[in-house]
């Protein structure tokens, strides 16, 4: 069993590190992360992080 079967059906929590690898496009990491978030995307498990990182984003922008 892989481990998207291991987590399908799921709620994840995803730390701040890999959400920052993927939106600043770490080549080390892209591929993974790009198939996470569209397994995410498609409803195979929840994703979930803090709150206080997502207020962060949204004070970056």
């Amino acid at each position: 069993m892989g481990m998207i079967e291991e987590i399908k059906g799921k709620t994840i929590f995803i730390d701040t590190a890999p959400l920052i690898y993927y939106i600043e496009g770490s080549s080390k990491y892209q591929k993974i992360l790009n198939k996470l978030f569209d397994l995410n995307v498609k409803k195979h498990f929840e994703l979930i992080t803090s709150k206080h990182l997502i207020q962060f984003s949204w004070q970056l922008q």
